[in-house]
């Protein structure tokens, strides 16, 4: 449902719904604006993340003939060295697979940004309150598990990016140590930018919420 679609319908039922409590229609109009502009933001900033990973993975789709042309190309570098047609075929097989690595993290992504916006749309209720509680709800626990999927997700992804991409060639422990560093900083920036994306827009939602639980 579309949010001024919503706003009206959570109109339509305000009356019934707090016919016995203390919020007045002023007030109740009030949170309903709020709640709304609020879900509306949160919504396309949603869709900004995933038109942006869409085109990524558009971009991704368009480059895989040149990074097959790179995958033969590094494994027959390689192979050069070792002069084992095994090697090649190792090289190869383990370049598809750093490829594959780096698609599966956008559309990762993709899907965790889609799952963002299913949160934040509006559905039909006929309780303001369980509406406001189960969006906080739902949002508290998909940061968690955001966290957790890119805690695992990100060393791989940059460990794929170094060896596949890339011509340097550290020692394991340095690789290993500069995926880990990489994880932690963008985790880091991205706890930044939920910060200054959502945090206030959570924040406000939470104040709408506790002043329909103090008004019941």
């Amino acid at each position: 449902m579309e949010l001024d679609e919503f706003k009206n319908y959570w109109k339509t039922i305000q009356d019934k719904e707090f016919t016995q409590q203390e919020l007045t229609n002023e007030k109740l109009d009030q949170i309903i604006m709020k709640t709304t502009d609020t879900l509306d933001y949160l919504q396309k900033t949603s869709a900004y993340w995933i038109r942006t990973n869409n085109t990524n993975v558009q971009k991704l789709k368009g480059l895989l003939i040149p990074f097959l042309l790179v995958i033969i190309l590094k494994a027959f570098l390689m192979a050069d060295k070792t002069e084992t047609i095994e090697a090649f075929a190792i090289n190869i097989g383990t370049s598809l697979i750093y490829m594959a690595i780096i698609l599966i993290h956008y559309f990762t992504t993709v899907w965790i940004f889609k799952r963002q916006q299913e949160i934040f749309t509006l559905n039909n209720t006929k309780n303001l309150k369980e509406t406001v509680a189960k969006i906080i709800d739902d949002f508290t626990k998909y940061y968690v598990k955001f966290n957790i999927i890119y805690m695992f997700l990100y060393p791989a992804y940059f460990y794929s990016i170094i060896k596949f991409i890339t011509f340097w060639t550290p020692s394991t422990n340095i690789l290993l140590l500069t995926c880990a560093l990489l994880t932690i900083f963008t985790l880091a920036i991205g706890h930044l930018l939920h910060i200054l994306k959502y945090s206030d827009k959570i924040k406000s939602l939470k104040t709408n919420l506790k002043e329909l639980k103090e008004d019941f």
